[in-house]
Formats: structure tokens, C-alpha cells, sequence
């Protein structure tokens, strides 16, 4: 019995795809929407699209190239192009990062695109002229996103130039050790109180088993791990989320890790990792699987 398909049953891609999902695409899709502005990463040559959902809405363009200037050729915009301070104020998720790279926020420039009478379905395409850091923010007084007169949506598309490249966030802090998770295998390693772990999905559509041990118990002979059941009724939701109710909890009803930042938003907190029985009771015998990828590394540890 053939088990296992290289290409899925005549699915070959870079990754894994799976039928009855749509094809996988270059273009990276987002929206933006009033206070919540948008930060892209480009290469030189990428293509951005930004379609005027409801119209009557305006948007800065910010890009600050590899020396931290704002000008108009890093987004492919003629050098004679009108860029100039914005008139909002600007979100401080912008001006945080522009003075944590060396800037200062009086330095920002950008160019305006649409205006307040613009008509819904109007597109604005450009091509990057540089690597560059792209941010976008609706134009919008702080008065009116306060009494929710705010309006306005924007779908922003980035077709980029050089579709072997993968666009991963930046690192939540300083980085101690890096690794790539293969698929079909397992990773442990030590965290200590007060540092992060950052999971990222590099190439999309995959998932993972995680799981986490409190180092002190095990010394002790004890396991004392994520207990889904306990955190669910300690969060009263299915899985933690960043803000009041971020813990995971292990037996002891004692917090483990906490969620700092979740770009994801749906887990499974329910159902097993995968096991060699569940496999053997569909036929497949000897199949790879998460539980068993996950005793093995956690042997070291005892």
C-alpha cells in the first residue's frame, strides 16, 4: 500500500496543499482599516495594490528605505513627486518603530493617496524602486475613531518580485537560537522564565503540535505540563489570547507560558496529538506521528 504521496495525489507545490483548497498564490493579501495601520516588508521590483473598498477614504504611504529616508523613488514614485509630513496623528506603532531604526517622527514623510470623495473601487499600483519598509495608515483624525465616525476599508495586495522569498516578522527580541522544525519531526529545547518562543509558519497551511513542561517538577519526577482542559476553564474560552486571559495552565492550576502576540487565532485545544494507534485504526501502520515525535525528543529531559 502506497502511504505516502510526495506530491499529495498529483498536488505538487513548494509545500504542502491539500484538496478542495483554493491554489495557492503569490499575492500576499491584507486590509487595512481606520487606526489600524499596516506594515510591509518589499524588495526592489515587488508590486503593491491598494483598492478603495467604500471609497471616501484617504491613506498615507510612509516608506523609509535601507538609510531610514522617506522618498518617493523607494516607491517607484518620481523624485519630483509631492511627499510631505502628515497631517494625522500618526498611530504609535509607526513612530515607535521609526525612532527604535534611529529616526525621529517629525522626519516622516509620505504621499496621500485617494481623497474623502473618492468613489468605492478606485485602485492605486505601484512598484517598488528599493527594499524598503512600507506603512500604511487611513487618514483620520483621532476624533472621529474615538466616536466610531470613522469609516473606510482598503484591501492591500503585494505581488512580490522574487516569489522564492519568504516574508517573516520581525523578531520579538534578541534572538538566543534559531531553528527550522522539518516536516514529520520534533524539537525540544529549554526556555527560562522571562523569555520568549516565537512559531512561525514560514510557507502557510501547516500546523504543529506544541506542548510545554515545567523544568522545576520534572526534576522532581513529576510532569507537570499544558493541561487544555484546566486552561480552558482558568480563560473560560477554548485557548488563551493575548491581553487579560493569556496563560496556559499545567495540572496545578499554575500558570506555564503566556501568549504575547497571536496572528493566527485558531488553534485546537480539544482534540489528541496524533498517535500511532489512531493511525493503525485507519490502516496505516507504522505511521509517522506527533505523539511519538514528541516522547522521543522529551527523553533527554527524563
Amino acid at each position: 500500500m502506497d502511504i505516502y504521496s510526495p506530491d499529495n495525489g498529483g498536488y505538487s507545490s513548494d509545500s504542502r496543499r491539500y484538496r478542495g483548497f483554493d491554489v495557492r498564490s503569490d499575492v500576499h493579501q491584507c486590509q487595512l482599516r481606520p487606526a489600524r495601520p499596516v506594515h510591509l516588508r518589499l524588495g526592489k521590483a515587488d508590486t503593491v495594490s491598494i483598492t478603495n473598498i467604500e471609497g471616501r477614504c484617504s491613506v498615507w504611504l510612509l516608506p523609509f528605505d535601507e538609510s531610514g529616508s522617506c522618498k518617493a523613488r523607494s516607491l517607484g514614485l518620481p523624485a519630483t513627486a509631492a511627499m510631505q509630513r502628515p497631517d494625522c496623528n500618526l498611530p504609535d506603532d509607526i513612530s515607535g518603530w521609526f525612532v527604535a531604526n534611529g529616526g525621529h517622527p517629525e522626519d516622516i514623510k509620505g504621499y496621500l493617496v485617494f481623497d474623502s470623495e473618492g468613489e468605492a473601487g478606485e485602485q492605486f499600483i505601484l512598484q517598488c524602486g528599493a527594499t524598503i519598509d512600507l506603512w500604511l495608515v487611513i487618514n483620520e483624525v483621532p476624533e472621529n475613531i474615538l466616536n466610531g465616525g470613522a469609516g473606510g476599508q482598503l484591501l492591500v495586495e503585494v505581488k512580490p518580485a522574487d516569489t522564492t522569498h519568504k516574508i517573516l516578522p520581525d523578531p520579538i527580541g534578541t534572538v538566543r537560537d534559531e531553528f527550522t522544525i522539518s516536516r514529520s519531526t520534533a524539537k525540544a529545547y529549554e526556555l527560562k522564565a522571562g523569555e520568549y518562543v516565537q512559531i512561525i509558519d514560514v510557507e502557510g497551511r501547516q500546523c504543529s503540535d506544541f506542548m510545554a513542561m515545567r523544568h522545576g517538577m520534572l526534576d522532581q519526577g513529576l510532569e507537570r505540563y499544558i493541561d487544555s482542559a484546566v486552561t480552558r476553564s482558568m480563560v473560560g474560552g477554548a485557548y488563551p489570547g493575548p491581553g487579560l486571559y493569556d496563560k496556559f495552565f499545567d495540572q496545578d492550576m499554575k500558570p506555564l507560558i503566556r501568549v504575547a502576540r497571536d496572528t493566527v487565532g485558531r488553534h485546537d485545544t480539544f482534540a489528541l496529538a496524533c498517535t500511532a494507534r489512531g493511525y493503525e485504526e485507519r490502516g496505516f501502520f507504522g505511521h509517522i506521528n506527533c505523539s511519538d515525535n514528541i516522547s522521543s525528543e522529551y527523553k533527554p529531559y527524563g
